[in-house]
């Protein structure tokens, strides 16, 4: 039977902290897509009132 686990994510700030400095080691056309594709999350999760906002939008935004 699975387990349910508490995935620990940072705040949207430090998220963003995050990217920017991997985009700073690693830049390329995969940084704007990951911003895509938070905001689409966070569209998704504002639809939907079991989802969180903000963690769709973390996790779509560290994705890559």
């Amino acid at each position: 039977m699975p387990t349910s686990r508490t995935i620990h994510l940072p705040d949207p700030e430090l998220a963003e902290t995050l990217l920017s400095e991997a985009h700073e080691m690693n830049p390329g056309p995969w940084v704007p897509h990951s911003r895509y594709v938070a905001k689409a999350a966070r569209a998704i999760a504002d639809a939907d009132p079991e989802l969180d906002p903000d963690r769709a939008y973390i996790c779509g935004l560290l994705h890559d």
